[in-house]
C-alpha cells in the first residue's frame, strides 16, 4: 500500500475514568464507522477524537466531563505515537507524548512521557511543534503572528454537528479570514515555507543593497571633492614612500640628538597618575580584546555543533530511508547454503527468516531522536543568540577603549616631552618636517581606508545583485509552481465534490446537474455553481461531498499535505432520511476501495446501511441506550 507524507492514522483509543478504561477500541484503515442510535454517545467519541489529536474542547457532555484522561495510538507517516491528555473543563490542555506504542506508553507511568503545552513560549514547543515535526509539515503562521495549530488544521479535518450546516471549518469565535486560508493553503500543498523565507530574505538583500548603494554615493561624492586619488593601491604606494621619509628624518634625528648635550627638565607631578590611568586603559584594552577573541572562537564552536546536530537529524532521516529500501530487497539464495529460498513470506517480514520487521519500533524511535535532536537545536541556537549579543556588545565596547587609551597615551608623552634637550635650529626643523609628514600619513591612511571601503562597497554591490537576481528567479519558479498546484487542487476537489452531488438520491435537482464546486474562505463556507441556498439537509450532503473531496483528493494527489484523516460527526445530519445518508454511506466506501493509498475516514450515524454492518467497516458495538459507548 502506498504511503504519502503526511499521513495520520488513528491505530486505538482508549478512555479512562478512575483508573478503569471505558472505552477501548481499535480502529483500521479505510472506512471506520460508529453506529448506534441517537444519545448513546457516538458523538462524545468523535469528542475524544478530536480532543486527543489536538483539538481544544472546553464544554464536554456530562458523561464525557466525568472522565479522567483519554489515550490515543496513532501513526504518523510510519512511526507508532501514543497521545495522552487530561479532560477538563478548562481550555487549551496541554499533551503527553510516548514515542511508541500504547501498551508501552500505558506500561510507563513516567519514563518515556514527554509533556508539551497547548501554547509554544520561549523555553517550551507546543504538542502542535511536535505533531508538525513527525508528520513532516512546515510550521506556518497566522495573522496574529501566531503559529498554525493542530487545532487550526482539525477545524478542516473534522465535521462537527454543531457548527452551521453551510460552514465549511468548525464554527470559532475570534475567526479570521487569513487564518482559514494560511490553513488551506498548508494543507492543499500551496503552502511553502522556503517561500516565504526567501521572499523575506529578498526584502532584507534588497535593503541591504539600498544601504550599500547609500554609502557608495556618499563615499564617492567625498571623494570627488578633494580632488584626492581614490586607487587604493596608488594611495598605498604614496603611503609607503611617506613612510620611508619619515624613517630616515627619525634615524636622523636620534643621531642629533645623541651628540647633542642637554640638561633634563623634571617632569611634572602628573605623570604618575597620567601613567597609572594609562595602564589601566591599556589593561582594560587588552581584556577585552583577550575576551573578544574568546568569543568569536566559542561563536565559531556553537556554530559548528549546530550544523553537527542538523547534520544527523538530516542523517537519522536517510538512514531510516535507506533501511526502508534495502529492506525491500529480496533475498533468493540462502547465505549458509547456498540453496534458493521458494518459501513466501507476508509483508514487511524478514525475507530470510520470515520474522516480522518492528518497522513502526525503528519509526518511533527515529522520531524520538529527531524531538530530542530539534530541542537540542532550539536550546544551542537560544545560546548562541546570547554569544552573538555579548560578541556585539564587545565590538561596540572597544573602539571607545581603544580611543580612550590612545588618549591617555598621547597626554602622557605629551607631559613627559617636557624633559626636553636644548634643540638647535636643525633639530627643530627636523621635528617640524617629520610632524608634516606624519599629518599627511595619516590623512592618506584614512583616505586610503575610505577608498578600500569604497572599492570593498562595489564587491559587495556586485554579490547582492547576484543574489537578488537568484532569489527573484527561485520566487518566480516557486511561485509558478504554486499557480499550478492551485490549478490542480481545484479541479481535483470539484470533480470529488460533484461526483458526489451527482451520485445522491433525486432529491435536488440542482446536484443532478451540478458542474462545479467551489469554497469561499472568505465567508467560510462553499457552493455549487455558485448557489449554496438549498434544504438543510441538501446543504448537509454538500458539505459532506465537499468535506470528503478533500479527503480524496489528497488519496489523488501526493503534494496535498492533508493528512489523509477525515472524522465525521453524525453524517446525516439536519433532518436527512435514511436512504440518502445509506446512499452516503456506500458512496464513501466505494470511492475509499479504489484507492491503493493509505488513508482513514471514521463516521458516526445511526442509519448506517444494512450492508455496511459488519467488522469490516465497524468500530465496536453497535450502541443502544441500554448499551452506551461508554461503559460508566
Amino acid at each position: 500500500m502506498t504511503l504519502y507524507n503526511p499521513t495520520l492514522q488513528i491505530n486505538r483509543l482508549a478512555v479512562f475514568k478512575r483508573g478503569k478504561r471505558v472505552y477501548d477500541q481499535v480502529f483500521h484503515n479505510g472506512v471506520n464507522i460508529i453506529r448506534g442510535a441517537n444519545s448513546t454517545g457516538k458523538s462524545t467519541i468523535a469528542d475524544f477524537l478530536l480532543f486527543v489529536l489536538g483539538g481544544d474542547i472546553s464544554k464536554w457532555k456530562p458523561e464525557a466531563a466525568g472522565c479522567d484522561f483519554v489515550v490515543a495510538e496513532v501513526k504518523s507517516n510510519d512511526a507508532l505515537v501514543t497521545l495522552r491528555r487530561k479532560i477538563s473543563d478548562s481550555r487549551n490542555q496541554p499533551m503527553d507524548i510516548f514515542w511508541g506504542a500504547m501498551d508501552a506508553g500505558l506500561a510507563s507511568a513516567i519514563e518515556g512521557w514527554q509533556i508539551y503545552p497547548f501554547r509554544r513560549s520561549s523555553e517550551k514547543e507546543s504538542f502542535s511543534q511536535a505533531l508538525f515535526r513527525a508528520l513532516g509539515l512546515p510550521e506556518a503562521r497566522s495573522d496574529t503572528d501566531s503559529n498554525i495549530t493542530m487545532h487550526q488544521l482539525l477545524r478542516l479535518m473534522f465535521v462537527d454537528q454543531m457548527s452551521p450546516p453551510d460552514s465549511l471549518f468548525i464554527q470559532e469565535q475570534f475567526d479570521s479570514a487569513f487564518t482559514r486560508k494560511t490553513v488551506f493553503d498548508l494543507l492543499v500543498g500551496l503552502f511553502d515555507d522556503t517561500l516565504y523565507s526567501d521572499e523575506l530574505k529578498l526584502r532584507g538583500t534588497r535593503q541591504r543593497a539600498d544601504e550599500v548603494k547609500t554609502r557608495i554615493d556618499a563615499l564617492l561624492g567625498a571623494m570627488t571633492d578633494l580632488e584626492q586619488e581614490s586607487n587604493p593601491d596608488i594611495l598605498e604606494k604614496d603611503i609607503s614612500e611617506k613612510q620611508t621619509q619619515l624613517d630616515r628624518i627619525s634615524k636622523h634625528l636620534e643621531e642629533l640628538s645623541a651628540q647633542t648635550s642637554h640638561t633634563a627638565v623634571p617632569a611634572p607631578d602628573s605623570s604618575a597618575q597620567l601613567q597609572k590611568d594609562f595602564e589601566a586603559l591599556r589593561k582594560e584594552r587588552v581584556a577585552l580584546t583577550q575576551e573578544l577573541a574568546r568569543m568569536q572562537v566559542e561563536i565559531e564552536d556553537s556554530e559548528q555543533f549546530i550544523a553537527e546536530l542538523v547534520q544527523r537529524s538530516q542523517a537519522l532521516s536517510e538512514s531510516v530511508a535507506m533501511r526502508n529500501i534495502l529492506g525491500t530487497l529480496a533475498i533468493q539464495v540462502c547465505p549458509q547454503c547456498l540453496q534458493p529460498l521458494n518459501k513466501p513470506h507476508p509483508e514487511h517480514s524478514c525475507k530470510l527468516c520470515g520474522q516480522q520487521n518492528p518497522m513502526d519500533e525503528n519509526a518511533s524511535q527515529k522520531l524520538r531522536l529527531q524531538q530530542e535532536l530539534a530541542m537540542q537545536i532550539r536550546e544551542s541556537n537560544s545560546l548562541l543568540e546570547g554569544k552573538r549579543t555579548r560578541l556585539q556588545q564587545l565590538q561596540v565596547k572597544l573602539p571607545g577603549v581603544r580611543r580612550a587609551t590612545e588618549q591617555a597615551e598621547g597626554k602622557l608623552k605629551e607631559v613627559l616631552s617636557q624633559v626636553s634637550s636644548q634643540r638647535n635650529t636643525e633639530l627643530d626643523q627636523l621635528y617640524q618636517k617629520r610632524g608634516s609628514l606624519e599629518s599627511e600619513v595619516g590623512y592618506l591612511i584614512k583616505f586610503h581606508k575610505a577608498a578600500a571601503t569604497f572599492t570593498a562597497l562595489h564587491e559587495t554591490a556586485g554579490r547582492l545583485a547576484a543574489v537578488i537576481r537568484e532569489l527573484e528567479l527561485r520566487i518566480e519558479t516557486k511561485r509558478r509552481t504554486q499557480l499550478q498546484r492551485r490549478s490542480l487542487a481545484d479541479a481535483h476537489l470539484s470533480d470529488n465534490a460533484v461526483y458526489f452531488l451527482r451520485a445522491d438520491l433525486p432529491s435536488e435537482e440542482h446536484f443532478e446537474v451540478a458542474q462545479k464546486v467551489t469554497v469561499d474562505l472568505a465567508v467560510n463556507s462553499f457552493a455549487v455553481d455558485g448557489r449554496n441556498q438549498f434544504s438543510a439537509s441538501s446543504v448537509t450532503f454538500l458539505k459532506n461531498a465537499v468535506h470528503f473531496a478533500f479527503l480524496f483528493s489528497s488519496l489523488e494527489l501526493d503534494f496535498f499535505r492533508y493528512p489523509r484523516l477525515i472524522i465525521c460527526d453524525n453524517i446525516e445530519d439536519k433532518g436527512m432520511v435514511a436512504a440518502r445518508s445509506q446512499n452516503l454511506q456506500r458512496l464513501i466506501v466505494a470511492q475509499s476501495s479504489r484507492f491503493d493509498v493509505a488513508h482513514q475516514i471514521i463516521f458516526t450515524t445511526s442509519m448506517i446501511a444494512p450492508d455496511l454492518n459488519n467488522a469490516t467497516y465497524c468500530v465496536g458495538e453497535e450502541y443502544s441506550h441500554e448499551n452506551k459507548s461508554l461503559s460508566i
